[in-house]
């Protein structure tokens, strides 16, 4: 598993709500949105390949071409560090928030049909490659 390369990343804020409105503001800009369209629609062989059992407990590169691929460091990011479980309410609580935001998009927004079907591959991808972090949401270990 992953780890934040910067556990203080939200000390300056603490406020469970930061992380998920961060979340939004992103992928409702415009601009974000032109770019996910042009890296995808532009070349078709920029998908991220499909995910085997062959890489498991093995970390998986990160294109970073890739528009999406911020998206599970930014969840990383909401993830106590260790020894800080139970200690940083804030982070704990965010994360739930931001995981149901974060496949929304992948799962509900990034699939309409006037979405190329390079685009909707890339954004289920991109949720699958996050759904680890539902086993590290509180209550999940009971």
């Amino acid at each position: 598993m992953s780890s934040c390369p910067s556990p203080t990343l939200w000390s300056f804020d603490t406020s469970p709500e930061l992380p998920h409105t961060l979340f939004s503001e992103i992928k409702d800009n415009a601009s974000f949105q032109e770019v996910i369209l042009q890296h995808f629609q532009r070349d078709p062989t920029s998908l991220p390949p499909p995910s085997g059992g062959s890489d498991k407990g093995k970390g998986k590169e990160a294109d970073p071409e890739n528009p999406l691929s911020w998206i599970s460091g930014f969840l990383w990011s909401l993830m106590p560090a260790k020894g800080e479980k139970g200690k940083s309410v804030g982070k704990e609580a965010a994360l739930p928030q931001a995981l149901a935001k974060v496949m929304n998009f992948c799962f509900a927004e990034m699939q309409h049909e006037r979405l190329s079907v390079e685009v909707k591959a890339a954004a289920a991808q991109c949720g699958f490659d996050v759904r680890d972090f539902y086993t590290f949401l509180p209550g999940a270990d009971e």
